[in-house]
């Protein structure tokens, strides 16, 4: 059974499977527990919106959402070709990476490692003069032989080579 609540003018539901126990219930919000076992699921779900009406989808197209999505990432982390002993590192990494992708033009929304140390008490930024022309090169190739959905899945490089045809 769905459970509501408020938090000033956000209206939540709780929507849940049958071992979720409501412990409190309250306006502000719900306290539950839970005991799952190996190879049992239980989906929890909340719906939520400010001053407008809820969307509530039944708790089973939740679970073939989260079923379809688990499904993507697998088949994503398959292709990711490294092997070697720190691939359970690289592979989560790589997924926080993706999370922060904007899907339409494959843009990176925040700046994941801005101001990071290159190293354990180093400083912070990239010094590109350290790397050869050659290694800069390679990396602008790679960015701009990539596809892109905003280009109709075609690469920047032959959007621009395109647009260079297309002034004469």
């Amino acid at each position: 059974m769905p459970r509501i609540f408020h938090a000033g003018r956000m209206l939540g539901l709780l929507l849940h499977g049958t071992s979720v126990v409501i412990d409190e219930r309250a306006d502000e919000g719900i306290r539950a527990h839970l005991t799952v076992r190996a190879g049992e699921c239980e989906t929890l779900a909340v719906v939520a919106g400010e001053d407008e009406p809820l969307v509530v989808p039944p708790i089973e197209d939740i679970d073939a959402r989260i079923d379809t999505s688990d499904a993507a990432w697998r088949e994503w982390t398959a292709n990711i070709r490294y092997d070697g002993p720190y691939r359970s590192l690289l592979i989560r990494n790589a997924r926080a990476l993706k999370f922060l992708l904007y899907s339409p033009s494959g843009a990176i929304a925040a700046a994941a490692t801005t101001s990071l140390p290159e190293r354990i008490g180093g400083n912070k930024g990239t010094d590109l003069s350290i790397d050869s022309q050659a290694k800069l090169n390679a990396v602008a190739r790679r960015l701009n032989e990539r596809p892109r959905k905003t280009l109709a899945y075609e690469t920047p490089a032959e959007r621009f080579q395109q647009t260079i045809a297309s002034i004469g």
